[in-house]
């Protein structure tokens, strides 16, 4: 998280300063220079130690950021995709940047897993 802020900051996607607005199941990112909300994420817990994101969107280079705070919020649980919908182009290449990323941890899941 802290090399994810640092990127941030030298992008100056940070340069007003944001705000985390959290309820019990989502998470609304609020842009105070602009005054605008620029991302918005919910999660449910859908099996023992599994989370999932249903639903979210961001204006662009903050999805990251956001599933970022969700792994964050659930540790030491882990988040799955959406098994109820196709996961979106968007949402799929941030995935796959965090299943790159050598500091978050990842497990499979083999098909035969009840949480599958």
């Amino acid at each position: 998280m802290k090399s994810l802020i640092k990127k941030l900051l030298r992008e100056n996607m940070l340069n007003g300063g944001l705000a985390l607005i959290k309820t019990k199941d989502y998470l609304v990112l609020f842009d105070l220079s602009n005054e605008k909300i620029i991302g918005v994420v919910t999660y449910e817990k859908v099996g023992e130690g599994l989370f999932h994101v249903p639903a979210i969107a961001s204006e662009r280079g903050y999805g990251y950021l956001l599933y970022g705070i969700v792994m964050t919020l659930v540790y030491p649980n882990y988040i799955i995709t959406d098994r109820d919908s196709s996961t979106s182009e968007a949402a799929t290449s941030v995935l796959r940047k965090m299943y790159q990323d050598p500091n978050i941890e990842h497990v499979s899941l083999d098909e035969t897993d009840e949480n599958y």
